[in-house]
């Protein structure tokens, strides 16, 4: 169970909110990426994005260690489904 800390907050709090901040940061540093002026903007952006991307991961992993995120896995007919519906979307653009 989680430890609660001086401030009322327990670390599995903490940590899930740092995990929804680093979503968003994610998405901000993808959409600098996509629309960086220049060459230069664009390494360093991409640089930051994977750094971003690797600490979120590391966050989550955390997390369904100490089961405070438990991901299911999906049967193959949602999978399927999910994917047809995306690949048609993907012919349409």
């Amino acid at each position: 169970m989680a430890k609660e800390q001086n401030n009322g907050y327990c670390e599995q709090a903490v940590i899930s909110e740092m995990l929804g901040t680093l979503k968003h940061l994610k998405s901000e540093f993808n959409l600098l990426t996509q629309e960086a002026g220049t060459p230069e903007l664009y390494t360093q952006a991409k640089k930051l994005y994977d750094k971003i991307s690797s600490v979120q991961r590391d966050v989550y992993d955390a997390m369904v260690k100490q089961g405070w995120y438990q991901p299911t896995a999906e049967k193959a007919p949602a999978i399927s489904k999910i994917y047809t519906k995306f690949s048609k979307k993907a012919e349409n653009l």
